[in-house]
């Protein structure tokens, strides 16, 4: 594989515009000399690693807010059952209550 092949996977590995910035300028160097230094692989290699470390961290986060956001949905059906069943609570009492005025005012 070629240094060109090599600039080519890297743009669109979906890096970030400023890693894909220096590690492009990397690469046209090495290109134009035809040949990749060593300081150069150093740092490609560093930016390759800080990506793949970030990108670690941000699924880790997603991964909590994702398990937060369930946690908050269920306790929220817990509380819409609660409630439902205050409100059942409520109306059952008010017909009996609904009921025994009724009675009281028939008799």
């Amino acid at each position: 594989m070629d240094l060109q092949q090599i600039k080519e996977i890297l743009n669109k590995a979906g890096f970030s515009a400023e890693s894909l910035t220096v590690m492009n300028q990397v690469l046209d160097e090495a290109i134009e000399k035809s040949f990749l230094t060593k300081e150069g692989k150093e740092k490609l290699l560093g930016i390759i690693d800080t990506e793949t470390e970030l990108a670690n961290i941000e699924a880790d986060i997603m991964e909590q807010v994702a398990i937060a956001l369930e946690s908050f949905a269920s306790e929220l059906d817990k509380a819409n059952e609660i409630a439902g069943n205050e409100v059942d609570t409520a109306e059952k009492t008010f017909d009996f209550d609904d009921k025994q005025i009724q009675d009281t005012l028939a008799a």
